[in-house]
C-alpha cells in the first residue's frame, strides 16, 4: 500500500555526519541557539 521513499540499493550504506559538522548553517544555528538559551538561563537565575 505504501511506496518506499528510499531507494532499496541504499539500505545498507552508512551515512556520515561530517557534512553536517562542516556546514556553516549548522554552526550559525548552534551558536545562536546556545547564546539564546544561555541568555535565558542567566536572565531567570
Amino acid at each position: 500500500r505504501w511506496h518506499e521513499t528510499r531507494p532499496s540499493d541504499e539500505v545498507n550504506t552508512r551515512r556520515s555526519v561530517l557534512p553536517i559538522f562542516v556546514s556553516p548553517n549548522f554552526w550559525v544555528y548552534t551558536v545562536g541557539f546556545s547564546a539564546g538559551m544561555g541568555t535565558f538561563f542567566v536572565f531567570f537565575s
